[in-house]
């Protein structure tokens, strides 16, 4: 459904807060938007490419580091609305389990709760809204997690928990990816290895 919407969208990561890209939103909501907040300063700009360039270019005049993702669509943008309410219908259709462990929205950056996590509606905000990782990685830490481990093809999301943490707090913390690019099994052992030791 998603490769279905129209293209001609973009997505980019910008170096600024979640309130600088919002004050320069303002009035620009139905064509662009935010779809992550990754860190303090690490926020991802998605919806019309002429409208994501624009604003690109102007975080670039203040010296602001700015990223053009890859991607084949503006994903968690207005240009996905269109298939939302087929994707509803769809989820609607699934049957889903009760949680055993715990886990934490990155719709809220919060705890979930095992009934919300099982409806459809919540589904399709995960499509349509931005991902809160930033405030997930700071719920972790009030919880007194130190440990991390990825679970994904690259370390991506370790670099980036990592920038969600205060100098004080990237002393106490771990963070191991369980695949590298080019060397899967080596890096897999490697992290099991180092978990069981921490």
């Amino acid at each position: 459904l998603m490769q279905a919407m129209a293209s001609g969208g973009a997505m980019s990561s910008v170096e600024a807060s979640e309130e600088e890209v919002r004050e320069l939103l303002a009035g620009r909501e139905a064509r662009v938007g935010i779809a992550a907040i990754n860190g303090p300063r690490a926020t991802v700009i998605s919806g019309l490419g002429e409208e994501v360039e624009e604003l690109v270019k102007q975080f670039e005049g203040k010296g602001r580091k700015a990223r053009r993702l890859k991607v084949s669509h503006a994903f968690h943008s207005v240009m996905m609305e269109p298939m939302l309410a087929e994707y509803e219908e769809l989820a609607r259709g699934i049957e889903y389990g009760e949680c055993k462990i715990a886990v934490i929205s990155n719709l809220s950056g919060k705890r979930a709760k095992g009934e919300e996590l099982r409806g459809a509606r919540y589904w399709v905000r995960q499509v349509r809204e931005a991902v809160r990782f930033y405030e997930g990685m700071r719920t972790l830490q009030e919880e007194g997690v130190g440990t991390y481990l990825e679970l994904g093809p690259q370390g991506v999301l370790s670099g980036m928990g990592t920038e969600c943490l205060s100098e004080e707090e990237r002393e106490g913390n771990a963070f191991f990816c369980a695949l590298r690019r080019d060397r899967e099994e080596e890096a897999m052992v490697a992290s099991l290895c180092a978990l069981h030791v921490r």
